[in-house]
């Protein structure tokens, strides 16, 4: 599964996917990030297939969505 970001200034970035309970999964990225596009590929082989949450947070903002993993 790819996640792409896009940081138009230097920022710290917390990436994380969180299963539909809540849990917490992986941690993709939990530093400062310089401006720029960065692309994270989530290897998702040690889970099952259902519903995910992607977090993405900064200082100022957070987005979450939701993907479905089929295997």
């Amino acid at each position: 599964t790819n996640i792409k970001i896009v940081l138009l200034k230097r920022d710290y970035v917390n990436i994380s996917i969180y299963d539909i309970k809540g849990t917490l999964i992986e941690v993709l990225n939990n530093k400062i990030l310089e401006k720029g596009i960065y692309d994270y590929n989530w290897n998702a082989t040690n889970v099952s297939s259902g519903v995910y949450l992607i977090k993405i947070k900064t200082p100022t903002k957070t987005f979450i969505r939701k993907g479905l993993l089929t295997k």
